[in-house]
């Protein structure tokens, strides 16, 4: 398969999408599945920089309302995937109101990613995935809408794979880590452990020994720079958490509540 009809390919995986007119807030779903899901709709946020445009989201907002707030970087294949929508749902059994913005616009990279090759992936990456700064940008955007709109007064970072390199790019921006009062990163790729050692703000990161997309090498250096924790799972490669395959659900589980304890030690609401 050439890059033309990869990128081909990625476009026609629109059609099986809801479109969602910037600014107007519509549900994934239908009125009685949005009930039994508590609060789940998607939208679109500005760009604090106009030239930037719009960007979407999905909110997951528990039934009782949550002051503890998380934004959510995903994997490489978007924010409409089961795996990471399960997540997103524990999050919110937890009593968390997360929100999860589409880094790709609408061309998250299609399934399977074992059939495309590393000239492929690097095609798409450099045609959909957001540049690093607006993914910082969005970051603060949702930030400030969980606080603004959903009454939110503290707000955790989480990102997956992708999402987890991400995640140490928009803690670093500023220096009080973009607001944000703790990060948990599972096995997050493209992180520069020069980066990491610019963080403030408190991160968990979790990954698999035997990871191929991040080696123990890598992981050493981040945990040399990181004023945080690092946990690395014996045996486990990458995405174990959220696509665990056979034999991983144990440490998938005992992973998520390492990421949740840490969280809740480290996201809190202040004192009034």
């Amino acid at each position: 398969m050439n890059s033309l009809k990869f990128l081909d390919r990625s476009r026609n995986a629109l059609s099986l999408r809801s479109r969602i007119h910037p600014r107007r807030v519509r549900s994934w779903t239908s009125r009685k599945t949005l009930c039994r899901m508590c609060d789940t709709a998607s939208f679109s946020l500005a760009h604090r920089d106009p030239q930037w445009g719009n960007f979407k989201c999905v909110s997951f907002a528990p039934e009782n309302p949550s002051t503890l707030g998380l934004v959510v970087l995903s994997d490489v294949y978007g924010m409409s995937t089961d795996h990471t929508r399960k997540q997103m749902m524990c999050f919110r059994e937890r009593g968390w109101t997360c929100l999860l913005p589409d880094l790709f616009r609408e061309h998250p990279h299609p399934l399977p990613h074992s059939a495309f090759t590393a000239e492929q992936r690097e095609t798409w990456r450099e045609t959909y995935a957001t540049p690093y700064e607006r993914i910082v940008d969005m970051a603060c955007v949702c930030h400030d809408f969980l606080v603004k709109e959903k009454c939110v007064e503290s707000v955790g970072l989480v990102g997956y794979c992708y999402g987890g390199g991400r995640l140490t790019e928009t803690l670093a921006a500023t220096a009080n880590g973009a607001g944000f009062d703790a990060g948990v990163a599972f096995y997050g790729t493209r992180i520069d452990p020069e980066v990491v050692k610019k963080v403030v703000t408190p991160v968990l990161f979790l990954f698999g020994e035997t990871d191929p997309l991040v080696p123990l090498e890598l992981v050493e250096a981040i945990k040399s720079q990181s004023n945080g924790k690092v946990v690395v799972f014996e045996g486990r490669g990458h995405g174990f958490v959220h696509q665990p395959s056979a034999g991983d659900e144990e440490d998938s589980q005992k992973a998520m509540e390492i990421a949740l304890a840490w969280l809740k030690e480290h996201v809190k609401v202040p004192n009034t």
